[in-house]
């Protein structure tokens, strides 16, 4: 009895530290992944995933990583992102240099400074769509400050800021929402 016992703990012990080493954190590149529903590009696109988002991987499958994107699961191809270690979920910290690098090659246009979120406070979104509340990032409070990389304006015209918090969330900010750090409003 004393045998199996044994053998059942070192294989839970096993069993653990290999799932401890799979436990790995993922961030997509410059131009972001497709999320698919299988491993290969012939797999239906669940969603497109933007630069700089940080994924779950939950196993890998040849050139592939499960991963957990929020509520959705998927694959996505492993020369699309880079092994992060130590990232933590919903929480990116692209280097600043990589981040200026990819807006001046997008045409962003350079801002470079702090505002703060307006009275309504202000969400930081994956994409440039005030529409789609499944692309929330993190939610900005009243007054609290965010870094403004740079601007863009979405295909509806509306002006949108990349925009990093003092925790380290980045993503889109509508430029309605925040307060420039000269007083001016962000339109």
């Amino acid at each position: 009895m004393r045998k199996i016992i044994a053998s059942l703990l070192v294989l839970v012990m096993v069993l653990s530290l290999s799932a401890t080493a799979l436990a790995e954190t993922v961030m997509t590149g410059e131009i972001g992944a497709n999320l698919r529903s299988g491993p290969g590009s012939s797999y239906p696109i669940i969603r497109k995933i933007h630069q700089f988002e940080y994924l779950n991987v939950i196993s890998k499958t040849g050139q592939w990583y499960y991963v957990s994107y929020g509520n959705l699961r998927g694959y996505v191809h492993s020369g699309n992102v880079t092994v992060v270690n130590g990232g933590v979920i919903g929480q990116p910290q692209p280097d600043d240099y990589a981040i200026q690098q990819w807006y001046q090659q997008v045409g962003g246009t350079a801002v470079e400074q702090w505002a703060k979120a307006g009275i309504y406070g202000a969400k930081l979104r994956s994409e440039m769509n005030i529409n789609n509340y499944f692309n929330e990032v993190h939610s900005v409070h009243y007054d609290e400050q965010v870094y403004l990389y740079c601007s863009f304006y979405s295909n509806m015209g509306e002006l949108w800021y990349y925009a990093k918090t003092a925790d380290g969330y980045v993503g889109y900010v509508h430029a309605g929402n925040i307060v420039l750090s000269y007083g001016g409003y962000g339109w």
